[in-house]
């Protein structure tokens, strides 16, 4: 669903032609603009008067610094330029995300699981990069979620986004997606409270309204009231897996102690139930400054698939045991046909440990043996209890037929113990 511009038409900025007016909010409006060179359509946040206080304007261009700092992530909405106004007004130069705010998109239709969870990765992906230039963004929300013509979306509104260490007394918040100790001003911000508001917007996109807003009343005392004191709930929607709910409700957590340690750990959290429903893996996209001393590079892989004989992913592969440390560790030894071992007892069969990983027990072995000419294959476990009986039966027949040859070269001497015969006497001479 594309935005369609309001007629009223903004002031002539250089090198740009107005459209149309987006949206307003704040004290400032949104305006469709187009480049001349380039041709390109832009968005332009314009302040409403040129009579502001000192504390607005530096919020503003705080909001320009910010952005610009995180223009190079692909789900943040990207900064291009600021300026003024002939008449004294602030404006920014961002780019164009015609599609409808993520808000807007679920007001009548809440959203699919996988979408959700693809979402909330990428959203992840954005907030963790901010986190680490140091900046928290304090109001994470659907509204504030901007969809592309491609359907990539991109954070907007960095208005009241600051530093963990910042003191800046009261600042203004959106209820319902807020923390409790937001709410309660014990925090002006924090990754928790992050944390928090990604799972609240999460769970909007399932539910297509915020955790505590419930039919009848739905005043700002009585949400207020829900998010200090009642229970995050579940969606209870029949197609969310349990372990999502557990999820969002733990990253909702009163006591932001309890919720996930990061917004990363969170993505991580999304990525594994995506496993578990055999989706597709939405990739984590983090950019760190201080990655290898240059510039913004990603820092952060594929989440590590859980070991085991698991459920497929998306592709239909299986994620398989991890392979032994040293693949030379495993011995094969090699077992003689019977009829070469007739006089000897087989060789002993060496077993290697194997790591199973995806077991609760790590003393599992197993056994390789050769391939015989009856064709290439290969035996694992325990050797069959026949092979292992046929060799010392052999034996036994060798022996007793040694000493049935003993016995027998015995009887052909005589076959008694006693002395030789003396030899005869002399002829007698006559």
């Amino acid at each position: 669903m594309t935005q369609t511009p309001h007629p009223e038409l903004g002031p002539e900025l250089p090198g740009m032609t107005c459209l149309g007016r987006l949206g307003s909010g704040g004290f400032a409006d949104v305006y469709l603009y187009e480049r001349h060179h380039p041709k390109v359509r832009v968005a332009v946040k314009l302040m409403r008067s040129s009579d502001l206080a000192e504390a607005q304007r530096a919020q503003f261009a705080a909001e320009a610094a910010v952005m610009a700092e995180l223009a190079e992530h692909p789900f943040i909405v990207p900064v291009h330029s600021a300026g003024e106004t002939p008449d004294g007004r602030p404006y920014l130069v961002m780019g164009y995300y015609p599609n409808a705010d993520l808000g807007a998109r679920v007001r009548n239709n809440p959203m699919k699981v996988q979408d959700a969870l693809r979402f909330g990765i990428q959203m992840a992906s954005a907030v963790e990069t901010a986190h680490r230039a140091g900046i928290i963004h304090r109001d994470i929300k659907p509204s504030n979620i901007l969809l592309s013509r491609y359907d990539v979306p991109g954070l907007a509104d960095f208005g009241i986004a600051g530093r963990p260490r910042d003191d800046e007394g009261d600042i203004g918040v959106s209820l319902p997606w807020s923390p409790p100790e937001v709410l309660t001003s014990a925090s002006n911000g924090s990754v928790a409270s992050d944390v928090y508001s990604l799972a609240a917007t999460v769970w909007h996109l399932l539910v297509g309204r915020s955790p505590f807003a419930e039919r009848g009343n739905n005043s700002d005392r009585a949400v207020f009231s829900r998010i200090l004191h009642t229970p995050p709930p579940a969606t209870g929607r029949p197609d969310v897996p349990p372990s999502l709910d557990r999820v969002l409700q733990q990253a909702m957590a009163k006591d932001p102690a309890y919720r996930p340690r990061t917004v990363l750990d969170l993505a991580r959290h999304f990525q594994r139930i995506e496993q578990e429903l055999r989706l597709g893996r939405t990739e984590v996209q983090v950019l760190d400054r201080d990655a290898g001393g240059t510039g913004s590079v990603p820092v952060v892989p594929m989440v590590p698939a859980s070991r085991g004989d698991g459920p497929t992913t998306g592709s239909g592969r299986k994620h398989l045991p991890a392979p032994p440390a040293d693949p030379e560790a495993e011995l094969v030894t090699e077992v003689k046909p019977p009829s070469q071992v007739i006089a000897q007892p087989p060789p002993p069969v060496q077993a290697a440990p194997f790591a199973d990983a995806g077991s609760a027990s790590a003393d599992r072995t197993r056994f390789s043996y050769p391939r015989t000419d009856e064709g290439p294959s290969v035996l694992t476990g325990p050797a069959p209890t026949e092979s292992r009986s046929k060799t010392p039966a052999i034996i036994g027949v060798v022996v007793l037929f040694l000493v049935a040859a003993a016995i027998g070269i015995v009887l052909s001497r005589g076959g008694d113990d006693d002395e030789p015969d003396e030899a005869p006497p002399p002829p007698v001479e006559t």
